[in-house]
């Protein structure tokens, strides 16, 4: 991949666009699209309610023992369930919600 001009300063000073040489700006719009997704993505996510304090996070190893799920299973799916939690980089898994969630699905 070329270098490419700096991102930031080219936003701090949209004049400066008409300075990019020709041969960069495909990486730059490469760029601009990766940020403009990364955003519609955050903006489009459904909000997660705050885990209530004292509230036992689950790890995915305990959480896929106790919904009988995989772990990469558990992964793949988080964005969609009700009981995942992203705190930081890890993924947890609230053990009240997880437990609602599989009574709805029991029968």
């Amino acid at each position: 991949m070329r270098e490419s001009p700096d991102l930031a300063a080219l936003l701090a000073d949209v004049a400066r666009v008409a300075g990019v040489p020709p041969e960069a700006v495909p990486d730059l719009l490469a760029e601009l699209e990766r940020v403009r997704a990364a955003l519609w993505q955050r903006l489009t996510a459904p909000a997660l309610p705050p885990t209530p304090a004292g509230e036992r996070l689950l790890t995915v190893d305990e959480a896929a023992a106790r919904c009988g799920m995989s772990r990469d299973w558990l992964y793949r799916h988080a964005r969609t369930l009700p009981f995942a939690r992203r705190v930081g980089r890890s993924l947890r898994f609230s053990e009240t919600a997880l437990e609602r969630w599989l009574s709805t699905r029991q029968r």
